[in-house]
């Protein structure tokens, strides 16, 4: 990615964002490559959610490995299998940052864990590239939560996708602890927004209304930014 030097995603939107700025994809590749890659993991429809995770598991892991990746003296040479905090190495002009919620977040409305391909002053947890598109793409519905230990703490993710769409205050924290805070010339965000995570009750009812609230409230992140950079009217994107 030669426009952007931070791309954070959330769900099939992380997926996207390692495409651009790890995959180095341009934009007919990204498409091409997502189509395929949930073509399998959805074929046929009838598969249970383990079957699924295990055919998302293995189309992202042709995906990240059939791209240019590290070279031969760089350990491991497969780029799924290697940790994020190495991906600096490859020497990528566009940092990439992924997040997920943990059981506990979700219980607690509290904010998503960041998994940072690039060493930030913040501690993040400390996986593969492919660890953390699978914590990042996990829902109720698709495909299994995914369990990691870091540190010796066993932690389960899940997507932020129901509740936490809009990763837009994220990017903006981290732009402020990587750049100076009058370095930015552009913000550009993608798709909803929800300034909390939405406490969704078991059965159908609270599902509905689940949705309904999410419907209401998918503007307040953006809104929130646009109020940022209110003197600033050229600054701030969203699509």
């Amino acid at each position: 990615c030669d426009v952007f030097d931070l791309i954070i995603g959330t769900g099939t939107g992380g997926l996207i964002a390692c495409m651009f700025a790890v995959l180095e994809m341009s934009i007919q590749e990204a498409k091409d490559a997502y189509v395929r890659l949930f073509a399998c993991a959805f074929a046929p429809e009838t598969r249970t959610r383990e079957e699924r995770g295990n055919l998302l598991k293995r189309a992202l892991e042709d995906l990240l490995d059939a791209r240019p990746g590290p070279e031969k003296n760089f350990s491991p040479c497969r780029m799924s299998a290697m940790n994020l905090k190495d991906f600096e190495k490859l020497g990528r002009k566009c940092k990439l940052c992924i997040n997920a919620l943990t059981a506990i977040s979700v219980a607690n409305t509290s904010s998503p864990v960041l998994f940072r391909a690039y060493r930030g002053r913040s501690i993040s947890v400390q996986c593969t590239l492919l660890e953390a598109l699978l914590a990042s793409l996990a829902d109720v519905d698709s495909f299994p939560e995914l369990t990691l230990v870091d540190n010796g703490t066993h932690q389960t993710f899940i997507s932020t996708s129901f509740g936490y769409c809009n990763p837009g205050k994220d990017l903006l924290n981290e732009v402020a602890s990587l750049f100076r805070s009058d370095s930015v010339a552009s913000v550009v965000s993608i798709g909803p927004g929800r300034p909390e995570p939405i406490a969704v009750s078991v059965g159908q009812d609270g599902f509905v209304r689940a949705v309904i609230e999410h419907a209401r409230d998918c503007q307040s992140v953006s809104e929130d930014i646009e109020k940022r950079f209110s003197r600033h009217p050229n600054l701030y994107t969203r699509f």
